[in-house]
């Protein structure tokens, strides 16, 4: 039996025991469902543990091309894991950090938690995101601390409950900013002044926008995008289906910017310079 068919094959007898479970879990005792609770859970965790495990074979396997997702006709493996898994964009490519930091191990403790399905890829993405965005301004005993602290609180081995990404994000910006708060505010300062947009009309009436937000402000920004932007189907469905969003990513980004201003202009409570709705006339030859 080779690999693939092994994989399917407990994917098929899975989806019987989950049935199941749901079946049995309106009827059962409260004990019950806290085992079935358990049981989901460490599922959950180790399917993403699997996945980011995928994203470090498919990034770091040997390849006739230049990498796997090029062998399998894809640009990129986050490009592969936004078609063929559905992720965003930004879901992609962090998962593509997670597997290099598997292969790497930048932050070995929180690799190894990886790697055993007891934090959740959601959080492991945070805290490499917050740990990438500051390590250059640390020691490496700093952060070797925080790895270890940042897991622990991850997996709730220090509390009750293991901490929601939110909360491991807010902690950690939190830890980083009372070893040396000065840094931090000198960024945070440097960053809102350097805030920029501009947007000017080309030849053919096009307009053309460049943009350079705050991380803070910039990461909500993304997140509408890469909502609004991400696959819908995959690259290999039947030629001819309706269903089939033919827009490029770029597209899909473009329009989501301008459905994000359009919905604001119909807004009652978009604020406007001097409290008055501007009037444009807009001539189309």
């Amino acid at each position: 039996m080779s690999t693939a068919t092994a994989i399917q094959q407990l994917t098929a007898e899975a989806a019987q025991v989950f049935d199941a479970a749901f079946d049995d879990f309106s009827s059962c005792s409260t004990g019950d469902r806290f085992a079935t609770l358990n049981a989901m859970t460490e599922f959950a965790l180790q399917h993403q543990a699997h996945l980011a495990r995928f994203a470090q074979v498919l990034e770091h396997s040997g390849s006739s091309l230049s990498s796997v997702a090029k062998d399998l006709r894809y640009s990129s493996t986050a490009t592969l894991l936004q078609h063929e898994v559905g992720f965003a964009k930004g879901q992609a490519d962090a998962y593509v950090r997670l597997g290099k930091l598997l292969q790497h191990r930048e932050y070995p403790v929180l690799a190894a938690a990886i790697e055993a399905g007891t934090i959740s890829s959601q959080q492991a993405i945070i805290i490499t995101r917050e740990f990438d965005r500051q390590r250059n301004h640390y020691d490496a005993e700093f952060i070797a601390v925080a790895d270890r602290s940042a897991v622990g609180f991850a997996e709730g081995q220090n509390s009750s409950q293991p901490w929601s990404p939110e909360d491991l994000r807010d902690s950690i910006r939190g830890w980083f900013a009372q070893h040396d708060p000065e840094q931090v505010e000198l960024r945070t300062e440097q960053q809102h002044a350097r805030r920029s947009c501009k947007a000017w009309a080309q030849d053919d009436g096009m307009i053309s926008v460049n943009a350079l937000l705050t991380a803070t402000d910039g990461a909500a920004v993304m997140q509408f995008l890469d909502a609004n932007a991400s696959p819908r189907t995959r690259l290999s469905a039947p030629d001819g289906d309706p269903e089939i969003d033919m827009r490029t990513r770029e597209q899909k980004m473009a329009d989501a910017f301008v459905r994000a201003f359009t919905t604001a202009a119909k807004s009652k409570h978009t604020s406007t310079q001097g409290g008055a709705a501007p009037t444009l006339l807009v001539t189309v030859p």
